[in-house]
């Protein structure tokens, strides 16, 4: 059996025509000067593969996953990642995550440019010491009177902060950059003035937006345009959060008014969720 950390195997389906990853089906192979002589785990027969059919990569560059250090595969970040290398080849280079399970470590062979190699905004040592900080400052505040502090719970749980996020940026003292947002055109299905299609705009250029306003001035419709286009823009999520349950209640309330109430996963507390993971024919989220 081949080491999928010392080696990769790639072998284009005749069928569709795209490279798939037989690392792990290989139990030995020979490169001739026109062809791979290929034997497989199972079977003891020999398969000849044409150049232009097989790659073989070796010699992967190691790539350190720490706790500050981690692995986004089409945008989301790798559950159970452990360890990455790097391999090099004439279609272009693929990186190999492995992940820990139940069924022990498994791996998976991507192409770059679906991999990004995260580093946390609290790898910088100024960053983490304000940070820590902050979190010894609402320790020692004390519980108020309708129960504990609720932000000790959170900062608790701030254990990774993404570099690209509003904290992120304001620990290691990055500027906002326009054209750092998405590339995409503004719908406006919800109603707007011109003001709120500013806002819209402005938000997709920018990696960080504040809107502000008096009530009655249209900012949840801003957020409801703003939604209604990231969510029609491919591979693209959208997370509405608040400390205030009501606020984002009064977004899924006018989402739903409006026909769109499907496209919502209500995740406020347990009950919600478990309304949300219940739902018929949603079989991805119930796994």
């Amino acid at each position: 059996m081949l080491d999928p950390k010392a080696e990769a195997v790639l072998i284009k389906s005749s069928e569709q025509g795209y490279w798939e990853d037989k690392t792990s089906e290989i139990a030995s192979y020979r490169v001739d000067a026109d062809a791979t002589l290929v034997r497989f785990i199972r079977g003891s027969k020999t398969y000849r593969y044409r150049t232009g059919r097989i790659q073989t990569l070796r010699r992967p560059e190691m790539i350190q996953l720490t706790d500050d250090v981690w692995v986004e595969i089409r945008g989301r970040r790798s559950s159970g990642a452990v360890a990455a290398c790097r391999f090099s080849g004439p279609a272009g280079a693929r990186i190999r995550v492995f992940s820990a399970g139940g069924a022990g470590v498994r791996h998976e062979l991507h192409p770059e440019c679906d991999v990004r190699i995260v580093r946390g905004a609290t790898s910088s040592p100024r960053a983490a010491q304000v940070l820590a900080y902050w979190r010894q400052i609402v320790g020692a505040m004390p519980a108020g009177r309708d129960g504990p502090n609720p932000l000790k719970r959170a900062y608790e749980q701030l254990t990774h902060v993404h570099p690209d996020s509003v904290l992120g940026r304001y620990l290691n003292g990055r500027p906002i950059g326009e054209g750092e947002g998405l590339d995409v055109v503004p719908i406006f299905p919800f109603s707007s003035n011109v003001s709120q299609r500013a806002a819209v705009k402005n938000a997709l250029r920018f990696p960080i937006s504040v809107i502000e306003g008096p009530p009655g001035t249209g900012k949840t419709q801003t957020i409801l345009n703003l939604i209604a286009t990231l969510i029609a823009t491919p591979r693209v999520n959208v997370g509405v959060v608040s400390f205030n349950n009501a606020a984002v209640d009064n977004v899924l309330e006018k989402l739903t008014a409006q026909g769109f109430g499907h496209v919502v996963a209500n995740l406020g507390n347990r009950d919600k969720k478990r309304r949300v993971l219940s739902r018929p024919g949603c079989p991805e989220l119930r796994r």
